[in-house]
């Protein structure tokens, strides 16, 4: 019985040890993917999401274009994803991302002009 018992600890210690590496190698794979995307133009991302990513955000820039624009802003400056941020911004009329941009921090409409314009 003791051996079982210290075969199972040895099982839970590997398991556990596994599990510590899959969540390292998913966050280094996360941010792989990060650095492919800012190494992409923004015709290039659009070009990468696929039909269903793009008809989501499309939705979105529609409902983000109706929203107050201090709104709207506050949500998108929340956003993890600035590429996503700035699809939404780009799917809109020039007016409603023109109002958004305007009511952003500096920095914050410089960044997504940027992706937008590489």
């Amino acid at each position: 019985q003791a051996a079982l018992d210290d075969r199972k600890k040895s099982l839970d210690a590997r398991e556990t040890s596994l599990d510590q590496r899959e969540a390292k190698l998913d966050k280094r794979a996360v941010q792989i993917q990060q650095q492919e995307t800012a190494n992409m133009s923004f015709q290039e991302y659009l070009s990468s999401l696929s039909a269903k990513e793009t008809a989501s955000l499309k939705k979105i820039a529609g409902i983000y274009s109706k929203m107050d624009s201090k709104a709207a802003a506050a949500v998108i400056n929340q956003m993890g994803d600035q590429n996503q941020a700035a699809v939404i911004l780009y799917e809109m009329t020039p007016a409603a991302s023109a109002a958004i941009l305007d009511v952003m921090t500096a920095e914050q409409s410089a960044a997504l002009t940027t992706i937008m314009s590489k």
